[in-house]
Order: structure tokens, then C-alpha cells, then sequence
């Protein structure tokens, strides 16, 4: 069977063609569209589902954004601090 983004895909393709009002709109939509192909290939990637992530809860998923989160800041301050220190 087909995958159903592959028909949205088309789908968004046609509409982008053919309607005035979303080809203006389509610098926006291709930032959801990148968080969308991320964020599917990390599910594929990760073996995850809907399933799986409801048979699993949402604390575990806050913990993992807070996690990362967390990392993303100190990492950000560490090259920050460094480069300053570098004189940079």
C-alpha cells in the first residue's frame, strides 16, 4: 500500500501549483514541513509509532524534551563561553 504522506505530498504539490493563496503561504508551511520530515524519519529511525508513544505515556516525553533541552542550553553556554574565552 502506499503511504499516506506520499498522497498529501501530491496533494500539497497540486495545491501549491494551483492556488495563489498557498503558493504565498509557502515559505511557512516549509518550515512545518522540515519539522515534519525530522521528526518522521527520527520516529522510522527510532523504530517509535503512535502506539508506541501512547502505550509509553507523556512523562516519559518530558523528561526526554526536558533532557534535551537542558543539554541544547548548556552545549549553546559551553561554546559561548569558550569562544569568548578565545577571545573571539
Amino acid at each position: 500500500s502506499v503511504p499516506w504522506f506520499v498522497g498529501l505530498f501530491l496533494l500539497a504539490s497540486l495545491a501549491s501549483t494551483l492556488l495563489p493563496a498557498v503558493h504565498q503561504a509557502a515559505p511557512m508551511l516549509q518550515g512545518a514541513a522540515r519539522i515534519g520530515m525530522t521528526l518522521a524519519l527520527l520516529s522510522i529511525g527510532s523504530g517509535l509509532s503512535a502506539a508506541v508513544l501512547r502505550g509509553v505515556g507523556i512523562r516519559p516525553f518530558v523528561h526526554g524534551l526536558a533532557l534535551w533541552l537542558v543539554i541544547s542550553v548548556v552545549s549553546l553556554g559551553a561554546l559561548l563561553w569558550l569562544g569568548a574565552a578565545a577571545g573571539h
